[in-house]
């Protein structure tokens, strides 16, 4: 994971642990726990849906998202326990954002999503998976 500063004009992409930017020298602790933060919301979120607590799933799944608003994947997987929680409209409004907006991994994902919608792809593809994203897992250590 990297840090891109938040800094207009500089931009610069720092590897994590950073304390400052390598570009422009701004300080980057604050911005550093925020997006660490995001990621234990995630990780909570995760954990919940994988207990059928959809309730508290998307409440940690939506405070991941205040403090990330991109996070793709979370939202793929605020879609996933939407649909699980039987909100089906929510879960096809994130996909749709999703299909215009994402990285390709996560549009191809969402289009699965989208297909199981209709019963063109097995349900399995909208399980949500418990607390072993290990990339997620990475990025929250120190």
């Amino acid at each position: 994971m990297a840090i891109r500063c938040p800094v207009t004009g500089c931009m610069q992409e720092n590897p994590v642990p950073v304390e400052s930017c390598q570009g422009c020298g701004a300080d980057l602790r604050a911005y550093a726990a925020a997006l660490k933060l995001a990621d234990l919301h995630f990780n909570l979120g995760l954990a919940a849906a994988g207990e059928h607590n959809y309730e508290r799933a998307k409440h940690e799944l939506g405070a991941c998202l205040s403090l990330r608003h991109k996070d793709e994947e979370a939202m793929l997987v605020l879609g996933k326990v939407y649909w699980a929680a039987g909100e089906k409209r929510n879960a096809r409004r994130i996909w749709k954002e999703l299909l215009a907006t994402g990285e390709r991994d996560i549009k191809r994902q969402a289009e699965q999503c989208i297909a199981v919608t209709k019963g063109k792809r097995r349900r399995e593809t909208l399980a949500v998976r418990g607390p072993k994203s290990a990339r997620r897992r990475r990025r929250t250590q120190t």
